[in-house]
């Protein structure tokens, strides 16, 4: 919002200047009336013949400022026009805050390795790793995060409030004339109660969506059935990289909590290409003979099922990598 009020803010002042510029480089259009300029707009002329010698170059001048102008505005304007409602590669935001860049704690990490340890010896049967988890769909197109959140936190027994507030669908100022997909059957703006309000406002989400980092605090301070750590997996679809999902999901589950992924949601088997961009889903269930996924999805489009299985490889190539070593799983 800062922003848009210097880039209005630059709008405005680019017209104050044109404004003035014309009045000094050209006679008034009406004739009849000539104000009289300010002493220090006078300043700009110190005589006749620069006046004269400005004469030529006004339509140049003119030209050139409205163009400055025309760029102000614009950028301005963009600013509103693609906050919240589509990501910068293009693809539909659904909540997952790409800019996001949260990394693995040294406590964390050692928390993973004890983690990892000890799941390497459990049972590897999906029969072991299969839990019931009731999914929450997000109520708005930019709440992936407090709907995977209220997902984990009510499964593992804590307790979330409802907050009662307007919210826009997709972006700022929501109307017909800016929606950035009119196709979708929603309502740009309407009054919600629901708990993934009151999440929303501990996880900071805005219309960018949420940060993974902040998810994880507030999941481990809902609920004391379960410690969530942060880690992160290579998007390389390998038999290594295939391995450590399965050995973070199996554990996870084996102790009755949903494990949340951070993955790109159009790289998924299931969304067959739909233009979905950064997203949270849920584990419900993990099979290591076949390498199939259980997932509970919180999108809120209609097309795409709450409840579906996908496989290892295509969960590991659609993980989401910013780095090396940003966190994209919760488990």
């Amino acid at each position: 919002m800062k922003t848009l009020f210097f880039r209005l803010g630059s709008c405005f002042a680019g017209l104050a200047l044109m404004v003035t510029a014309l009045n000094i480089n050209s006679t008034c259009m009406m004739y009849a009336h000539q104000p009289k300029l300010p002493e220090t707009a006078k300043n700009f002329v110190s005589s006749k013949l620069k006046f004269k010698k400005m004469e030529g170059y006004k339509m140049k001048h003119r030209k050139i400022l409205s163009f400055i102008l025309s760029i102000i505005c614009l950028m301005a304007m963009s600013t509103t026009a693609f906050a919240g409602g589509r990501n910068t590669d293009g693809t539909i935001n659904l909540g997952a805050d790409e800019n996001s860049a949260t990394q693995p704690t040294e406590e964390q990490r050692e928390s993973s390795e004890r983690k990892a340890a000890i799941a390497r010896s459990l049972p590897q049967a999906r029969s072991a790793t299969d839990i019931n988890l009731y999914g929450y769909k997000q109520i708005v197109g930019y709440y992936c995060g407090p709907a995977a959140a209220l997902t984990a936190i009510n499964h593992l027994g804590g307790s979330v409030a409802s907050t009662t507030k307007t919210l826009n669908f997709y972006i700022a100022n929501e109307s017909n004339s800016n929606c950035p997909y009119p196709n979708v059957t929603h309502t740009h703006s309407k009054s919600y109660t629901s708990p993934q309000i009151t999440l929303a406002t501990s996880l900071g989400t805005t219309y960018n969506g949420t940060g993974i980092g902040n998810i994880l605090t507030v999941i481990n301070n809902r609920q004391s059935s379960y410690g969530y750590d942060g880690a992160h997996i290579d998007d390389t679809v390998n038999s290594s990289n295939k391995s450590n999902l399965g050995t973070k999901l199996n554990y996870a589950l084996t102790n009755d909590a949903p494990p949340i992924l951070w993955v790109e949601a159009r790289l998924l088997e299931n969304y067959n290409g739909a233009n979905f961009g950064g997203h949270f889903i849920c584990v419900t269930a993990y099979d290591s003979t076949s390498e199939t996924v259980g997932v509970v999805d919180v999108n809120y489009y209609s097309s795409i099922p709450t409840y579906y299985d996908e496989s290892a490889a295509s969960i590991v190539g659609a993980i989401w990598c910013n780095s090396t070593t940003n966190t994209n799983i919760l488990w």
